[in-house]
């Protein structure tokens, strides 16, 4: 098992105690890149999304390691996940 492997399992037992629910009600999100300012570069998005919902993005490229799985709730109508950091909610 590689690392960035079993970095993915442990973010996913992570979210699978955070909801207390089963992998029905999970859904994976990633970090992807998307066009830059200029033809050769390319810029880190602000946020995670689905699969789905990065396919709809213009040349959207998804970055594999980053896999993340997140309560279906936290996952706005787009299939897009930001986390909002507060005083009172854990980052993980």
């Amino acid at each position: 098992m590689t690392a960035s492997s079993r970095s993915v399992q442990a973010r996913t037992m992570a979210a699978n105690e955070e909801c207390d629910v089963d992998d029905s009600q999970t859904v994976m999100v990633y970090s992807f890149r998307v066009p830059g300012y200029n033809l050769e570069s390319r810029a880190l998005a602000g946020y995670k999304a689905t699969r789905d919902a990065i396919a709809r993005i213009a040349d959207g490229e998804i970055l594999e390691s980053t896999a993340e799985e997140v309560c279906t709730e936290e996952v706005d109508a787009l299939g897009c996940f930001r986390r909002i950091p507060t005083g009172w909610a854990h980052l993980g």
